[in-house]
């Protein structure tokens, strides 16, 4: 009964967090975007094309002309700040380039805009980091679906804006050692789309997890015996509220009979996270390869997905309740904790790639088969309060 209860406020809960967070939705009313002068945003494209060519050194006077005619009032006022004496003309070019990105975004030249900047990067000045962060910017709204042309092999092609980016970087991560390490686990299933990519993802699954199950082990015996010792705790704090030194007495009592250390759950949680992250890297930098690939219903692993990112949340979901205390009050307040975690992974997961996604489903199920494993064969050592 009381375990029911536990359950249904828990469920009242997360109803109650979904109504707070979709309510702004429900009195959300998009305003148009303002025209856009894409006469003018042209010009300055071209004037951006002009100066990147010229590869000149230009006064002051000059350049202050030129922002002065493309309306970039800011980028006046810093030139007078930092009291130049010339200015390089590839500056100026990138200088225009991030004005028709940030104040036109939705024009048609703010793609190529982000494109040019993300290339002059990459091939005139070797900063990968920067250009990778422009690139990046056109995965998302409002470009990544935006159709881009461009020169290949003397041939022109259009892309959309996501998928040339993800081009762009896997360029750049090829000679990366994560990059190869997951190039090296599909290589070795085959490198076949059917299959290789997927069973790379249940591969790497077990490359993590494996090395990981004597701390992991350790972790989850630790849990269950704070759980054993958590209602002593609670006991104790009632008991001596009004006794600070009886009761900080007390437990450490507990802790040291229930030989528990405090501190001990953090250490283990940090040791492992360096491994838990590594993937991440690894599938981001191989997004690109995994864009071409499909799998059940999931178009591409390198988007997201919502049905498995609904399927995964409900993963979570369960595998909180079914390693959640045997005791109703901390099974509760358990729950509650686990739907405020779920709203977390809700609003920094949504929007991973399916291939993360998956490989995080895979992840948790087996990490809750062995907490729940564990958690059941380690036995409570519970100490009576004096």
């Amino acid at each position: 009964m009381a375990r029911r209860q536990a359950t249904t406020a828990s469920l009242i809960f997360l109803l109650l967090m979904m109504g707070i967070f979709l309510l702004p939705l429900l009195f959300y009313r998009p305003q148009p975007p303002p025209p856009v002068p894409e006469e003018v945003v042209k010009r300055m494209f071209e004037e951006a094309e002009k100066l990147e060519k010229e590869n000149r050194w230009l006064s002051v006077s000059e350049v202050a002309n030129i922002y002065g005619e493309m309306g970039m009032d800011k980028q006046i006022e810093k030139l007078e700040k930092e009291e130049y004496q010339s200015v390089e003309s590839i500056q100026v070019a990138m200088e225009i380039y991030e004005e028709i990105a940030k104040k036109y975004p939705l024009s048609e030249e703010a793609p190529y805009a982000l494109l040019r900047l993300g290339e002059i990067y990459q091939k005139r000045f070797g900063d990968e980091k920067k250009a990778s962060a422009y690139y990046t910017r056109l995965e998302h709204e409002p470009f990544r679906n935006r159709l881009i042309e461009i020169k290949e092999n003397g041939e022109k092609i259009t892309l959309p804006a996501n998928e040339l980016a993800l081009r762009r970087m896997d360029e750049m991560n090829r000679d990366t050692t994560l990059y190869n390490a997951m190039d090296f686990l599909v290589r070795v299933l085959g490198k076949n789309p059917s299959y290789s990519y997927v069973l790379a993802l249940v591969l790497l699954v077990l490359l993590v997890r494996l090395p990981l199950l004597p701390l992991t082990n350790a972790q989850f015996k630790y849990m269950k015996k704070m759980q054993d010792i958590q209602p002593l705790l609670v006991e104790v704090q009632r008991k001596y509220r009004n006794d600070p030194r009886r009761l900080q007495k007390e437990t450490a009592r507990i802790f040291r009979e229930g030989k528990v250390n405090p501190f001990g759950g953090c250490l283990l949680s940090i040791i492992q996270l360096p491994i838990f992250f590594l993937p991440y890297f690894m599938i981001r930098l191989y997004a690109y390869q995994f864009n071409k690939i499909g799998f059940l219903w999931i178009k591409s692993l390198a988007q997201p997905d919502l049905p498995l990112f609904v399927i995964y949340v409900v993963s979570l979901f369960l595998s909180m309740w079914l390693t959640s205390p045997s005791d109703p009050q901390q099974r509760q307040q358990s729950m509650m904790m686990s739907i405020m975690m779920l709203f977390f992974f809700i609003m920094f997961f949504r929007f991973l790639p399916s291939a993360f996604i998956f490989y995080w489903l895979l992840l948790n199920i087996a990490t809750t088969v062995q907490q729940w494993l564990v958690m059941k064969k380690t036995k409570p050592s519970l100490q009576k309060v004096r």
